[in-house]
């Protein structure tokens, strides 16, 4: 029989999206995500197979949290006249503030 987590996994994968927004995949050690998730690294490859495996997680919940509620607007069955421009619009905005870019993904987290 599995054993139930006893930890949040979206709490566990925002902390993770973090760390590696900050510092890139590559960058990023098994201890920091330890320390940054309150797991053990047997911990991080039971529940997510490998550290790839906890990167994908964090994309998937990035895309999930913050790339696709942008799109919404624009893949919507009734798409507004001006959603493309508010969608270009908002991406400037964010673009032209690369310290709000950052911002809005800890924030997500």
């Amino acid at each position: 029989m599995a054993r139930t987590l006893a930890f949040d996994s979206s709490a566990v994968v925002k902390n993770a999206r973090s760390l590696f927004w900050a510092k890139g995949f590559e960058a990023t050690s098994i201890p920091e995500l330890e320390a940054a998730t309150g797991l053990s690294r047997s911990s991080i490859y039971n529940t997510f197979g490998s550290k790839r495996g906890l990167f994908d997680a964090a994309v998937q919940s990035y895309l999930d949290e913050i790339v696709r509620p942008r799109l919404q607007p624009l893949t919507a069955d009734h798409v507004e006249s001006n959603a493309l421009i508010e969608y270009l619009d908002g991406l400037n905005s964010v673009f032209s503030q690369p310290d709000a870019l950052r911002q809005q993904a800890m924030d997500a987290c």
